[in-house]
């Protein structure tokens, strides 16, 4: 398996770093389905909601590795949803020129989702569609997922991060962020974006290969076809 196809799993472990902006295109939910956030208690989770939360990744990771993407979707928290609607929008709209000027893990997802999805299928994804069409185009690649543990847990406010642990089972300095919504912790997909977006940057560096003959090249790895020149052209008019 190419070290590659792993990233958006063990970008998980690199540290954060700050990557370049996506095109606009903010998406909020209809108003007849606004969720419904929770503040939590600044400090260690309850031994309850601790394992609510622990008891939802594990539903979330489940249905990734069972590639039930919609399942999956459910489990992520609304604010994940605006940057998605952004990379949405790069699919449908961006030249080629716009999409080689974004980090290396959004041109991935951009093309990916170019060749696995017709213009009306991608302008017609809201919210959790949205989050679906991403997870199935690898943001949070199901290679090595059923490997995570999250260990220690603690209340941020209007979130709650749960550390990663290691192979040694200590925890690592890595976190992934939950927000409670409607009553139920779910991902948000913007630090594992954000982590990935470094590590495919770090890799590309350490390869010393060129960024477009990196994507395309990731990319073919992870389709298993090669990758045709049309796939940097938009697939709608603005």
């Amino acid at each position: 398996m190419s070290a590659r196809l792993l990233l958006p799993i063990l970008g998980l472990f690199a540290l954060l770093a700050t990557a370049p902006a996506l095109p606009a295109g903010a998406e909020e939910p209809p108003a007849d389905q606004a969720p419904e956030m929770r503040q939590v208690k600044p400090g260690p989770l309850s031994e309850a909601e601790d394992a609510a939360l622990k008891t939802s990744f594990d539903a979330f990771r489940i249905a990734l590795q069972d590639e039930d993407y919609d399942s999956a979707a459910a489990l992520v928290s609304p604010s994940s949803w605006p940057v998605l609607a952004s990379i949405r929008n790069a699919a449908l709209y961006a030249s080629a020129e716009e999409v080689k000027s974004l980090a290396i893990a959004d041109q991935i997802l951009v093309l990916r989702l170019r060749l696995t999805h017709d213009a009306e299928t991608l302008k017609a994804a809201h919210g959790r569609q949205l989050a679906a069409l991403a997870l199935g185009a690898g943001l949070f690649g199901r290679q090595g997922v059923e490997t995570i543990q999250l260990g220690p847990t603690r209340g941020l406010g209007w979130t709650a991060e749960a550390l990663m642990m290691k192979a040694d089972g200590k925890p690592s300095s890595v976190s992934l962020i939950f927000e409670r919504v409607d009553n139920i912790w779910r991902l948000n997909l913007l630090p594992v974006l954000d982590m990935a977006r470094f590590s495919y940057e770090r890799l590309r560096a350490a390869e010393d290969t060129a960024r477009t003959a990196f994507v395309i090249e990731t990319l073919e790895g992870a389709l298993g076809r090669k990758v045709p020149d049309t796939a940097w052209q938009p697939l709608a008019e603005r």
